[in-house]
């Protein structure tokens, strides 16, 4: 295939890229479980089709978008004449809630008649720039991407604007790189529903402790400001008096909870926040051993913390529809892939957010 200058230079670029990343080393954020072996998965409908996979070669985010970061983006042209190709990745498919994300990226694909391909980086960042690196080599019409790493990722979104590919940020956004749009929950709204369900749980007074989510990352800077920005202004009873990381995953969510509940006594505890579903195992830890006493709020609405609410271990969630967020994300693609611009909402296309308790966690859909 002919290459014009311009796909010569982005490639040499790419290559560098690579060889830059593997002299320093990488970044990478933790799920609640690691993925094992190799999954694909492939359907196709009516001239659409959808891949997952987690190969070698390839989940409540997002912060503030400037100007400059949008402008850079190719301005979309003639409709493009036959399908379009998307190039999707996801930080870490063993998330759950990327589960019917995924699901609903592919079924939106196919039924707009696009092409799509969905891989797993499993949460390592050398493989989110390798994934992206192939997308431009393959020529994709536009890429969606969950990274794990919002700066991080970066050059290598760069290197897709640079070869004219429109990017979309599903969830998690991208900073120091133009991208079309951020589709997802505003992360510091995230943070001031924490601390409402809290706020409310505990009648507007007692001492909290945070469990955070990974240190750094998008999602756990914005929730926490959130949260201490609720509270500063909106429920100044409340007392933060600790808080540790746990990057997400289940083992040290349990371990920061039982930290927490040795450390503080009968009194001197009233709740814990945790920014993601993973403080359902700490609050079942609560319960088995004498310390009911303790509020628990936690961030998304998986099966396990629906359960957790029904049975009173868990009293407040904070609710994302991960079913719209992966629909929208490849609409706003396929829109901007177009010519659809002005269809497309810019800077952000923003999920509402839902409190969800015994009294409504019936009427929602947990994933």
């Amino acid at each position: 295939m002919h290459l014009t200058v311009r796909w010569l230079g982005v490639l040499v670029a790419c290559a560098a890229l690579a060889i830059g990343v593997a002299a320093c080393g990488s970044s990478s954020s933790s799920s609640s479980s690691s993925s094992g072996g190799e999954e694909t998965t492939s359907a196709t409908n009516e001239g659409a089709s959808t891949t997952a996979s987690s190969e070698g070669e390839s989940e409540a985010s997002e912060s503030e978008l400037s100007e400059g970061e949008l402008e850079g983006n190719p301005a979309p042209g003639s409709v493009k004449s036959g399908p379009i190709n998307i190039g999707a990745y996801t930080l870490d498919a063993t998330i759950p809630i990327f589960t019917p994300l995924i699901k609903a990226q592919e079924e939106t694909a196919s039924k707009e008649g696009a092409n799509i391909e969905v891989r797993n980086a499993e949460g390592e960042l050398t493989k989110e720039i390798a994934i992206v690196q192939q997308f431009i080599a393959e020529h994709k019409d536009a890429l969606v991407v969950s990274p794990s790493d919002s700066k991080g990722i970066a050059p290598a979104i760069n290197l897709a604007d640079e070869a004219g590919i429109p990017v979309i940020a599903a969830g998690i956004t991208v900073e120091g790189a133009p991208i079309v749009t951020y589709v997802g929950s505003n992360d510091e709204e995230y943070g001031e529903k924490l601390a409402e369900g809290m706020c409310k749980d505990l009648n507007g007074k007692g001492k909290i402790a945070i469990i955070l989510g990974l240190l750094g990352s998008s999602p756990e800077y914005e929730r926490l400001k959130g949260i201490e920005g609720y509270i500063a202004s909106e429920c100044p009873g409340l007392e933060i008096i600790d808080k540790q990381p746990a990057n997400w995953e289940n083992t040290k969510a349990l371990a920061v909870g039982q930290n927490f509940l040795n450390k503080y006594g009968k009194g001197e505890l009233d709740g814990v926040i945790d920014e993601g579903p993973e403080g359902v195992a700490p609050a079942q830890y609560a319960h088995q051993n004498g310390r009911s006493e303790v509020k628990w709020v936690v961030g998304d609405v998986p099966k396990e913390v629906a359960e957790a609410i029904e049975a009173g271990t868990v009293d407040t969630a904070v609710y994302q529809n991960p079913t719209e967020l992966g629909s929208l994300s490849v609409e706003d693609a396929i829109k901007w892939v177009r010519g659809e611009a002005s269809a497309v909402p810019r800077p952000r296309d923003n999920l509402k957010l839902i409190l969800v308790d015994k009294n409504n966690v019936g009427s929602i859909e947990p994933y």
